[in-house]
């Protein structure tokens, strides 16, 4: 899972593995550190996988 900022063109700003997620059926609970940045910005997650194999979705966002 790739987040970027501001917008889906730019370099990513975080990445977050999902291979805990992908050896769970149920709900995965998943968390990076993020580089520390100023003001307001909208966030693009994209999930880089190829393929329908496996449906990913976000249930919720939480920036500590």
């Amino acid at each position: 899972l790739e987040i970027r900022l501001d917008g889906c063109d730019g370099a990513p700003w975080a990445t977050i593995p999902l291979t805990a997620a992908k050896a769970n059926t149920g709900i995965s609970v998943l968390g990076t550190e993020v580089p520390k940045t100023q003001g307001k910005h909208d966030l693009c997650f994209r999930f880089t996988r190829p393929g329908p194999e496996t449906l990913w979705t976000i249930d919720r966002v939480r920036l500590e």
